[in-house]
């Protein structure tokens, strides 16, 4: 992602415009997914607060997940699961500055 090579700002921009077409393709993993990676975007931005709902997204979309089959997600989202989520969370803590969240993600159930 371009969170990683400097570029915060392009990457939400990036993940903003692939979720317009995710909602097209109607995968709840693939939204968590994409959410996930937004949040990670806004916590290299410093965006705690738009990381936070990006974060709670996701787990929204996963949440929606659970009704859904997996066998009508691309297969590229095959491993969004809560735990994966979780840790994405728990990164996003930890570029905020936020440890005590981190240990709360990483321990998260």
């Amino acid at each position: 992602m371009s969170y990683s090579t400097g570029d915060p700002h392009g990457a939400a921009g990036l993940v903003n415009g692939a979720l317009g077409q995710a909602r097209r393709i109607g995968s709840p993993r693939m939204e968590a997914m994409l959410h996930a990676r937004l949040a990670r975007a806004h916590a290299h931005a410093g965006e705690s607060r738009a990381s936070a709902r990006a974060q709670n997204a996701a787990l929204d979309a996963y949440d929606r997940a659970r009704d859904h089959s997996p066998e009508e997600d691309p297969d590229c989202v095959y491993w969004v699961n809560l735990g994966e989520l979780r840790m994405l969370s728990g990164s996003c803590a930890l570029n905020l500055g936020n440890p005590a969240e981190v240990l709360t993600q990483f321990t998260a159930e």
